[in-house]
């Protein structure tokens, strides 16, 4: 049955495949390997599940996709590796399907932060609104 193996002749019952492989056909001789960005949690699966957004999966065998950390994001399905949020932008929390932009007076300097940083006393993003990266120091006669 799809789902089961057997590599044995003369066998008298076929095993399941286990996790992290499936068979889709009747007759199988071997079960196949789920490929990247896909996984299969139960014996005797039929098919591999794509992994949901926010997860990854970049290896072949997966028996479950793995939560994208903070500071990175997988948009869609069936991902192999989630991607560092751009630099003004950020992912608080695991499993991130989109990065925000930093609200104006905070930044993210580098690419893959999880958090905003406030702009010290003295400095501002300078009317940028939303996605700096930079704190520019306040003109002669300004303050922040």
């Amino acid at each position: 049955a799809a789902g089961s193996y057997s590599d044995t002749e003369g066998a008298t019952a076929c095993a399941a495949c286990a996790a992290g492989t499936a068979s889709d056909k009747e007759g199988a001789t071997a079960c196949a390997a789920c490929a990247a960005g896909t996984a299969s949690d139960k014996e005797g699966a039929t098919a591999c599940a794509a992994c949901a957004a926010g997860t990854a999966s970049d290896k072949e065998g997966a028996t479950a996709c793995t939560d994208c950390a903070p500071g990175s994001f997988a948009a869609g399905t069936g991902s192999t590796s989630c991607g560092l949020c751009a630099a003004g932008s950020y992912a608080a929390a695991a499993a991130a399907t989109k990065c925000d932009l930093c609200e104006a007076g905070s930044i993210a300097a580098e690419d893959g932060a999880a958090a905003c940083t406030a702009c010290p006393a003295g400095t501002s993003t300078s009317g940028v609104t939303s996605g700096a990266t930079v704190c520019d120091a306040c003109a002669a006669g300004y303050s922040s």
